[in-house]
């Protein structure tokens, strides 16, 4: 008794204990649990045979929750999240409306509860350009918060849950792959759920597609009927907006293209097929949402590559795609009419998106130093004129992330945004420059995540989506970690042990 009340008291000695050091450790535990479901099995009915094992299983799976935490070892909790997260959103969310409980919540907070039971010796440290990144989104998410004072009763706790959810959580993500996951040892690993992700995802998508119908409908979400749009819908797969599926559609390709590059060989032919599928179905969720801003990244990505890669198979490849492009863009108004007049030649989207921006603009210039506060763009915009260009009015929505972090948040706020986001950048371009193959891929599929993921950003407002982010923040990070694997800042003790 004497020494669990000392075990108590002290909280950091948990850690240091070796509850799972041995083969047998949990040994105990599962002789327990076997024994309360054989008493079950003999003195109570099925159903309460299935509650009690399901309890059993439940406590068990707490029990090693709770010790792998406390000993820093979670890489297991991520690799589930890689599999689990797009299905959070409808299976693991409660309640339905506004949610408190969330899979991605969970995991972040058990991941940073993790990270600070790891000894300085077995984590990462941060390089200083990455400190300086994290200052300068300290200080916006500090600005973004105090934007809310003065707009609380119109947003009330609807901004405080974006920040945390979509610009503090992935930050913190981030932080736990880079300082504390074991990424060099899961890279066949990450491949094959990153893979398995994109392949359900996909699968969603087209059966969406094909049926019209938002299988995993989640309150506020965004899917566009066949009858809404004309001509095809607009699917959403399991994420709560379209734009994120075609989004992290993007993200996962240039992940799984990354992870292949870097995955040590022999490979295995069974392996060299699953990346196949895998990389369709991340095309796929990619495509399906039909947005064009990101067909123009990726089409700026497919040129950066053809300029980049000197091997002849891989511009044959990008050539056919680039021929096969085009044989659709030419086939496409005999093949599909309306939908080639609607998603590609009418450009009054377009028009009303430059006409948004000049709305924004004098959004921003009524409070120019701390913004109309965040999450409040649409509130505040009832209160300027509309605005127009060639006869096309603004959305009344800032329809860009970084306009709207602008007109929210005001020069406050904007500018650290801005500092991150380049300090952020500037710290690939260093890994680029060290010369090493695996700092100059983690570089090079970077920017095309960038690439993407500002296309859509600078014409809609994804950087405000919490799924969007912490894939994007992810991969990002996952990179810059085999990286620094390679040039040696990472310890080789791991975790604490």
């Amino acid at each position: 008794m004497a020494y669990t009340i000392r075990i108590i008291a002290n909280p950091v000695r948990i850690a240091r204990l070796r509850i799972l050091a041995g083969p047998y450790a949990f040994f105990p535990i599962l002789l327990v649990a076997t024994s309360i479901t054989l008493l079950a099995l003999f003195f109570l009915p099925k159903l309460y045979v299935a509650a009690t094992v399901g309890a059993v299983i439940a406590s068990v799976g707490v029990v090693y929750l709770v010790a792998s935490t406390l000993h820093g070892r979670v890489d297991g909790v991520l690799l589930i999240w890689l599999l689990l997260s797009p299905l959070g959103y409808y299976f693991l969310s409660f309640p339905s409306e506004r949610p408190i409980f969330t899979f991605d919540r969970f995991v972040i907070l058990v991941l940073t509860v993790a990270a600070l039971f790891v000894s300085q010796s077995g984590a990462t440290s941060v390089p200083a350009e990455l400190k300086r990144a994290g200052l300068a989104w300290a200080l916006f998410i500090l600005f973004a918060f105090t934007s809310l004072i003065g707009v609380w009763a119109d947003v009330g706790l609807g901004g405080t849950r974006v920040i945390i959810d979509a610009f503090i959580f992935p930050a913190l993500l981030a932080l736990f792959v880079i300082r504390v996951f074991d990424a060099q040892r899961n890279v066949r690993t990450i491949h094959t759920l990153v893979g398995l992700t994109a392949m359900y995802c996909a699968a969603i998508g087209l059966y969406e597609l094909l049926t019209n119908t938002d299988v995993l409908a989640i309150p506020d979400d965004t899917f566009y009927s066949a009858e809404q749009t004309g001509t095809f819908a607009r699917v959403n797969g399991p994420f709560v907006a379209n734009h994120c599926l075609g989004a992290i559609g993007a993200i996962l390709l240039f992940l799984l293209l990354f992870l292949r590059a870097v995955m040590p060989e022999p490979v295995s032919s069974g392996r060299i097929w699953f990346h196949r599928l895998a990389i369709c179905g991340a095309i796929t969720m990619a495509l399906l949402p039909q947005f064009r801003s990101l067909w123009i990244g990726l089409a700026f990505v497919i040129l950066l590559e053809l300029y980049r890669n000197r091997k002849i198979k891989a511009r044959l490849y990008i050539g056919i795609m680039i021929l096969l492009i085009t044989l659709a863009m030419v086939a496409l108004p005999a093949l599909l009419p309306t939908f080639f007049e609607t998603r590609v030649v009418d450009l009054s989207n377009a028009y009303g998106r430059i006409a948004q921006q000049q709305q924004t603009w004098e959004l921003f210039a009524s409070h120019p130093l701390n913004g109309v506060g965040f999450w409040n763009f649409i509130e505040a915009s009832q209160r300027v004129s509309n605005t127009v260009f060639l006869n096309v009015e603004s959305l009344n929505s800032a329809h860009n992330s970084l306009g709207s972090i602008l007109a929210e948040t005001g020069i406050a706020g904007c500018l650290p945004f801005i500092a991150a986001n380049v300090l952020w950048f500037v710290a690939f371009v260093r890994l680029r420059n060290s010369g090493l193959p695996v700092a100059g891929l983690a570089y090079r599929f970077f920017l095309y995540i960038c690439i993407c993921y500002w296309a859509m950003g600078l014409t809609l407002t994804s950087a405000y989506e919490h799924d969007l982010n912490l894939w994007y923040m992810f991969a990002c990070a996952i990179m810059y970690k085999l990286a620094l694997t390679e040039l040696g800042h990472v310890p080789s003790i791991g975790h604490v042990r």
